[in-house]
């Protein structure tokens, strides 16, 4: 993280060496994050904002959701496109929005996920993307926004871990560990709670 009181958001990582995001608004257990680079391509209306894909990093102590995120399929049109492939394509995404105002691939979408569980193998030269929606009117880049909502649920062995006293860490082989300071004095249960819930915004925020 870089600058708690920084002007005028801080800025945050999700993956090391990934891109920076503004902590806009904090609850108990989740952050709206904006991301500077997707709101420029989206106020131009530029395609690049469909190379945008929001992954979360993997962690044994806490799990994460991005909760307004929809999914898109991005397909490339190619010479090796021929009727059989494009109607083949379009069967497929039958019942889905389709945008296709950027050169060089297709966007099919719906606004309601509830129908993509049973959407089978993706075609070939398509991709799944997810990209946070903020409007249910108005053309794709009128429907798509810049903020993202991040939730965050800490696991019960980080959770007893905090509660003892420690601090929960992750090994070279992404395996959880509870590392307790010799030291450590016992606290009451509300300071050790308090305790958690800030680490907790650590764990997910990481400093830098």
């Amino acid at each position: 993280m870089s600058g708690c009181d920084a002007k005028p958001f801080p800025r945050i990582r999700l993956l090391p060496e990934g891109d920076w995001y503004y902590a806009l608004e904090k609850h108990n257990s989740s952050v709206w994050l904006g991301d500077p680079k997707l709101a420029t391509t989206l106020r131009q209306h530029k395609c690049q904002a469909f190379n945008k894909n929001f992954s979360l990093p993997s962690s044994p102590s806490i799990s994460f959701n991005m909760i307004n995120l929809n999914k898109f399929f991005k397909c490339n049109s190619t010479r090796n496109n021929t009727l059989h492939i494009i109607q083949k394509k379009n069967d497929h995404f039958s019942g889905y929005n389709m945008y296709n105002g950027c050169e060089g691939f297709s966007i099919y979408y719906k606004l309601s996920q509830d129908d993509d569980e049973h959407i089978g193998a993706v075609p070939t030269n398509c991709s799944l993307i997810r990209l946070p929606i903020h409007s249910s009117d108005g053309d794709l880049f009128n429907l798509l926004g810049p903020e993202i909502l991040v939730e965050w649920k800490l696991s019960d062995d980080c959770n007893k871990c905090h509660y003892d006293g420690g601090q929960c860490q992750t090994d070279k082989t992404n395996k959880f560990y509870c590392q307790k300071d010799a030291k450590t004095t016992t606290s009451s249960s509300n300071q050790r709670k308090e305790t958690a819930g800030r680490n907790t915004v650590e764990l997910i925020l990481g400093t830098e």
